[in-house]
């Protein structure tokens, strides 16, 4: 099994997506959630599935839109395992040319600060963190 990392910042993001989707979609509380796991298996089986950024700072980033939420996943596939960079709701539609997709500013500053704290070492065991937010234990750092 692959091993995801996640930063500090990217659980803060999936932990409000993961709150308002409850609050708002009641037809489907469950769909992030759901929408990992497939996810996971996905990248467990075919890392480079996503698609590549078009920035040359960010080549090695891979997108890939959730199927059920339609959230944008950012990743990148590094040695120890997969980085989960940034989970961003989508704001507009995703522009793809020949070399990959174009993002929004405030996508790609997410991903440059994921980035960072992936450089630093500050990411944890997704899984670990997505069993603590389903049982309502997981708690913000820097709350």
């Amino acid at each position: 099994m692959t091993f995801f990392a996640i930063s500090p910042r990217t659980r803060r993001e999936i932990a409000e997506v993961q709150e308002w989707w409850i609050a708002h979609q009641d037809a489907a509380p469950a769909a992030l959630e759901e929408d990992f796991a497939a996810v996971f298996e996905l990248l467990d089986q075919t890392p480079h599935v996503g698609i590549l950024l078009t920035s040359r700072r960010h080549k090695f980033i891979r997108l890939i839109q959730l199927s059920r939420t339609g959230c944008h996943f950012y990743y990148r596939d590094t040695a120890p395992g997969i980085e989960i960079l940034a989970l961003r709701q989508p704001s507009r539609q995703l522009t793809e040319t020949k070399d990959g997709v174009e993002v929004s500013a405030e996508d790609l500053a997410a991903i440059n600060a994921g980035i960072e704290e992936a450089e630093r070492g500050e990411g944890s065991d997704a899984f670990e963190f997505l069993r603590q937010l389903r049982e309502g234990t997981w708690r913000d750092d820097l709350s």
